[in-house]
């Protein structure tokens, strides 16, 4: 699932959360939030640190969000940000949209 809230300034305010079910019914998850700046359309989400090194591409068109994920990104065993994310709803998330859905 994929919350984002328009900033001032051509940023925008996202808190991703991915999973994945294992074929034993584990249950793998990991989410990543951060204010990153828009242009042309496409904005880069950046998290290099000692463990790993991550990237998220999301380019925005009509309705969607495409992502693409570069590196491991903490996430957990085979979980992946990247896919299409389709609009749902027009409703602004709240000012955390990560807490409000139950992630630290």
């Amino acid at each position: 699932m994929l919350w984002i809230t328009e900033l001032p300034k051509g940023r925008i305010h996202f808190c991703l959360y991915a999973g994945f079910v294992g074929p034993m019914g584990g249950v793998h998850s990991g989410y990543a939030q951060a204010d990153i700046d828009v242009r042309n359309a496409r904005a880069v989400y950046l998290d290099n640190n000692e463990t790993y090194q991550c990237t998220i591409v999301m380019r925005f068109s009509a309705g969607k969000v495409e992502l693409k994920q570069q590196g491991g990104c903490g996430f957990g065993y085979a979980v992946t940000a990247g896919g299409s994310y389709r609009r749902t709803s027009a409703k602004v998330p709240k000012d955390d949209s990560c807490k409000e859905n139950g992630l630290p």
